[in-house]
């Protein structure tokens, strides 16, 4: 690519100097018939023919080039962004705080209960955050309040509990595999490839590209990359699960967003949004054609009504 475009710049400079010097010389030489003038006359426009015999084919290979690089960098932004797309949303349908606290409660407790067995002194067993779980539960399940004995309708509740807590923690193990995976990606090449689109097109052509592609990509990737750190210890038995779970939660409301209704909530993956809709911008610039309006659809939706609880995937 630079290759092309220097030869671009290189052939059109000789090309103009020369048309300049064979125009002055034609001037000088009509005026002084000087040996010395009329030959280099006859040296520009020789040079003059030659650049421009480089300049008409320098043009269409310049053209070439520059659709190339910029089709190149539109298909590695894409596969970047699609591999970011693979991420999931992880629900948690309870107030998420709580929930935080409820894990590390029960971490916590495990220890309490070690330490009770060979001390004297007592540490009081903490269930403050399970207790707000449970009255969550309670609410949720008040129907069965009714037929069920109040002992019964306490296993019941705190058998769900255990049930949608496990299944919480199911889909945040497998969602640290999928962050996992998009830490394997690198911007290195999107990088090379953009220090040549400014070669190409200039810092305003640069600075566009940077903005509405790179940065985006680059910074969710390095948010991911210093949260890796933390996953790998808790995927070695060595982490705490309520300090991942806060990770995640926290790098999940930098690539969805949430609307709640009193249907449900709806989970748009709002980061694959704002990027497709830039990709297109930036491909409609390469082939010089409007751009598509990207129709923005939910990832997930989750019906929350009454005592129910149905999850419906879009992809």
């Amino acid at each position: 690519m630079k290759t092309a475009c220097k030869t671009l710049k290189w052939s059109l400079g000789i090309t103009s100097l020369s048309l300049l010097l064979s125009i002055f010389l034609f001037i000088l030489s009509s005026s002084y018939n000087v040996t010395l003038v009329n030959f280099l006359l006859n040296l520009f426009i020789g040079v003059f023919s030659s650049s421009i015999v480089t300049l008409l084919i320098s043009i269409p290979n310049y053209i070439v080039a520059r659709k190339q690089l910029l089709e190149k960098y539109w298909e590695e932004t894409r596969r970047l962004i699609t591999s970011i797309y693979s991420i999931e949303y992880l629900d948690i349908e309870f107030n998420k705080e709580d929930f935080i606290g409820y894990i590390n409660e029960i971490n916590s407790n495990i220890w309490k209960e070690e330490f009770n067995k060979h001390a004297k002194n007592k540490i009081k067993i903490d269930d403050e955050y399970k207790n707000k779980l449970l009255e969550y539960l309670a609410i949720k399940h008040c129907d069965l309040k009714e037929k069920l004995s109040k002992h019964g309708f306490e296993i019941y509740l705190n058998e769900e509990l255990e049930k949608t807590t496990s299944e919480i923690l199911k889909n945040m193990d497998k969602i640290i595999y999928q962050y996992k995976k998009c830490d394997e990606e690198s911007t290195i090449d999107l990088n090379f490839m953009l220090g040549d689109t400014e070669f190409i097109g200039g810092k305003k052509f640069y600075k566009e590209i940077h903005i509405n592609l790179y940065e985006p990509i680059y910074n969710l990737l390095s948010d991911i990359r210093e949260e890796i750190f933390h996953f790998n210890l808790y995927l070695n038995n060595e982490g705490n699960k309520s300090i991942v779970l806060e990770k995640i939660l926290n790098l999940q409301n930098k690539i969805f967003i949430v609307e709640e209704s009193k249907e449900g909530i709806t989970i748009f993956n709002s980061f694959n949004d704002k990027m497709h809709s830039n990709l297109e911008l930036f491909r409609s610039k390469i082939y010089n054609v409007k751009p598509i309006q990207n129709e923005i659809h939910p990832v997930l939706f989750i019906m929350r009504k009454k005592y129910r609880n149905i999850t419906k995937k879009f992809r």
